[in-house]
């Protein structure tokens, strides 16, 4: 009922036209876990039924080769997805953790936005209006039970390299960090701090 497994996500590149990134749609492997396996439905229902989902995003990059080698066309950006909920035992396995999807570092420079721009794609994927809304809930069933199951964003785990690229951050060279305007100003703090871009 939430399409396939297998989604595309039309992200927009910088010359006007579309990179088509197909990730694992979450509504859809929710549905199909729950349906399919047992124990992972006994272990969703016992952790996370009856109560609002709390959605944790993660997101790094992975370099496979020689990570020190000046250039590495096949390093990538990967993003994972898991519940709060979950115990610290589960979530420190790699079970724990849903594959979203990855794309190549080289056409995520291409992207409008970088990665910031994708998480917003992302984001908008989970929350949005027009898709199966986790805000609103999608429905699970199994045998002849049905509930509906709701989630908000918790939190984004990232490292410093990412947190800086994600909020488009300056990062370690400016000296006042403002995340809500999204930037970091450079200038002594006492001058700078009624001030935001």
């Amino acid at each position: 009922p939430y399409g396939l497994l297998i989604q595309k996500l039309d992200l927009p590149l910088i010359d006007g036209k579309v990179y088509h990134w197909y990730m694992a749609n979450p509504s859809a492997l929710l549905w199909w876990l729950v349906q399919h396996l047992v124990y992972f439905r006994n272990f969703f229902c016992a952790k996370v039924r009856g109560e609002v989902g709390k959605v944790v995003l993660y997101e790094d990059e992975a370099t496979p080769g020689n990570k020190l080698h000046w250039h590495n066309p096949r390093e990538m950006l990967c993003w994972y997805w898991t519940l709060a909920q979950f115990p610290a035992w589960y979530r420190s396995r790699k079970h724990g953790w849903f594959v979203l999807g990855y794309i190549k570092t080289p056409i995520l420079k291409k992207l409008v936005g970088g990665a910031s721009g994708m998480a917003k794609q992302i984001l908008h994927f989970f929350w949005s209006s027009t898709n199966h809304n986790f805000d609103k809930g999608i429905f699970l069933s199994f045998d002849d039970v049905e509930f509906k199951f709701r989630a908000r964003l918790h939190c984004i785990i990232v490292d410093g390299l990412a947190e800086k690229k994600l909020c488009s951050l300056k990062e370690a060279s400016g000296m006042k960090c403002c995340a809500d305007c999204k930037n970091v100003l450079t200038g002594p703090p006492h001058k700078l701090s009624l001030i935001h871009i």
